[in-house]
């Protein structure tokens, strides 16, 4: 079933990638294309190469392995195309809530991502927190807030740090409600990178701003 959504999804992240380039980056079409193709397998590889990770199995994926790794192949795979790196760092932003959605998707169908269980019905059925539902909609509004920040072009070669951020803080308010368990330090393996993603996107943002406040001293 795999090989369907990689199909599928790399169809539909061209289609939206194209239409975002075509009003914001300005790119020639060859090369959001090629980044659209490209960005699939390196997210979909560095899934499972986090999976490895946090469960010793690469049966499944995990969503943070393309969050944290596949920025860093992106930026040499666009070191090939000609796209400077804090530009296709910029563009991870979008393609990674979009990928979001469309995983969010896949996790309801094929019954992976367990929200916790809220109360049993009386035949004794479990109603669970709808957690896929839930971060297919954040997903959504998540890729509002970074078109926004992009159209605002004042964090421009930043908007990764604000998915970090945003993504990460949420995700980790989220992953409360999941049916998870402990990783490291008594936390879900999405709580255990959600902070790091936090630290990781606050971090480069303070400096950005330390960086703005010594310019305008100058």
């Amino acid at each position: 079933m795999y090989q369907y959504f990689f199909l599928t999804g790399d169809i539909l992240l061209v289609l939206m990638m194209t239409f975002i380039n075509n009003k914001y980056y300005k790119l020639p079409k060859w090369k959001i294309v090629s980044f659209s193709l490209g960005i699939v397998p390196i997210g979909y590889f560095c899934g499972k190469l986090m999976r490895l990770v946090e469960a010793n199995t690469w049966s499944g994926v995990s969503f943070y392995g393309a969050v944290l790794f596949a920025p860093i192949l992106m930026v040499l795979f666009g070191l090939l195309l000609k796209i400077k790196p804090l530009d296709m760092l910029d563009m991870c932003a979008p393609a990674g809530c979009i990928a979001l959605v469309f995983m969010k998707i896949q996790c309801k169908i094929t019954g992976c991502c367990y929200g916790k269980i809220l109360r049993y019905e009386p035949n004794g059925r479990p109603v669970r927190f709808p957690s896929q539902i839930v971060e297919m909609i954040f997903g959504i509004i998540l890729l509002i807030i970074i078109m926004m920040i992009i159209q605002s072009k004042k964090e421009k070669g930043y908007v990764y740090a604000w998915f970090l951020l945003l993504y990460g803080a949420s995700r980790f308010v989220l992953n409360l409600f999941r049916d998870t368990e402990p990783f490291v330090l008594n936390l879900s393996a999405g709580c255990f990178w959600s902070i790091i993603s936090v630290i990781i996107g606050g971090t480069v943002l303070y400096l950005k701003k330390v960086k703005e406040k010594r310019y305008v001293k100058k």
